[in-house]
């Protein structure tokens, strides 16, 4: 408190878990909200993922066979749907044992059409 994640406002942070579980087919929950000195503090969940970070190398891999292009440091672009995504360093993904990249944290700034 009192930011809420990366944009700070709590309503851009409730819209970027909204958006991150549609496109990337995450289960980010609402648990609750905690009061504090500061202010409310929001808590969540999402499913534990057993992996490694990739390289970015393997970052840029998975955003370009998905139709994304670079718009940015750390930050993509979809050409068709217009989606943008942002804070996407490879601390925000993991690999897990079957070689599937699995995003934690990216910053969804648009979901496109």
């Amino acid at each position: 408190p009192p930011n809420f994640g990366a944009r700070g406002q709590l309503v851009d942070y409730l819209q970027n878990i909204l958006w991150a579980n549609a496109l990337f087919q995450d289960d980010i929950q609402l648990e609750g909200v905690l009061g504090g000195v500061e202010g409310p503090s929001v808590v969540i969940s999402q499913p534990f993922i057993v992996g490694r970070s990739p390289t970015e190398s393997e970052v840029e891999e998975w955003f370009g066979q998905q139709g994304y292009v670079r718009d940015g440091y750390n930050k993509w672009r979809h050409a068709g749907s217009g989606a943008v995504i942002a804070d996407t360093h490879p601390g925000n993904f993991i690999v897990t044992d079957d070689g599937f990249l699995v995003p934690i944290d990216l910053q969804v700034l648009s979901p496109g059409s």
